[in-house]
Formats: structure tokens, sequence, C-alpha cells
């Protein structure tokens, strides 16, 4: 990442779900954006969640839906791939999409579900 800048924090990390920041002011993280793979039942269920729940639905290329309200906003494309970025992304994750959508806790277990990818990432950066 030559010559990119980024504010002041501690830490920045990004996993094949999702990216993040650990700030140094407050030591917690803060999800800047977050992917993942909805089936077509999911997609459905996530949609009318939008819809029900007051988010300002649009259209966007080669995308089913999207969404946005408040500080997050939500992109399921054609493929599958659902985009959810801005500062309440860690919310809508941790407290719609796993408990209502996806019926998992995947958020905080990328090391535990997906044991390579840290193995890959510390090779990458001779850790």
């Amino acid at each position: 990442m030559i010559g990119a800048v980024f504010p002041p924090f501690t830490s920045f990390c990004v996993t094949p779900r999702s990216a993040w920041f650990i700030t140094a002011e407050m030591g917690e993280q803060t999800l800047a954006s977050y992917t993942c793979s909805l089936d077509d039942a999911q997609g459905v269920t996530l949609e009318e969640y939008l819809q029900e729940h007051g988010f300002e639905m649009r259209e966007v290329p080669y995308a089913r839906f999207g969404g946005k309200r408040d500080k997050v906003n939500v992109v399921l494309y054609e493929s599958g791939k659902l985009v959810v970025q801005g500062k309440g992304a860690r919310e809508f994750v941790e407290f719609v999409l796993e408990p209502e959508i996806l019926k998992e806790a995947r958020l905080g277990y990328e090391a535990e579900l997906n044991p390579e990818m840290i193995v890959q990432f510390k090779k990458s950066f001779h850790l």
C-alpha cells in the first residue's frame, strides 16, 4: 500500500470478508466494509427487511437492489455478492445480517472459519 494515506489508527486488516480499522483513541474495531455471498432466499429476506425498516431503496448498476439508511449502505449484486459499507456497517452485520439473514455468526470468527487465511496473511507480510 505504498502511497496510501490512512487516518490515524493503530492497525488495518483486510480479510476476504471484511476490512476493519482499530482506532488508537478507542481501542475498538470499526468495520469499514463487509462482503459475503447470499443465496436467492437470503437476498429476498434482506430486501424485505430493508424495505420494512425504512431504508431508502435505490437502483445500482449490476445489482438486484441497494439500500441506504443513516450510516450504512447495502448493495446486493446480481452475482449474489453483498457489500455493506459505512460507519454503521459493524452494527448492521452484527445485529441484522448475521442473526436475521445469515443465521450464523461470522464477524470476529474469521480465523476459526478460515484458518488458512491467517497463514496466507502472515506469509504476505513476512510476519
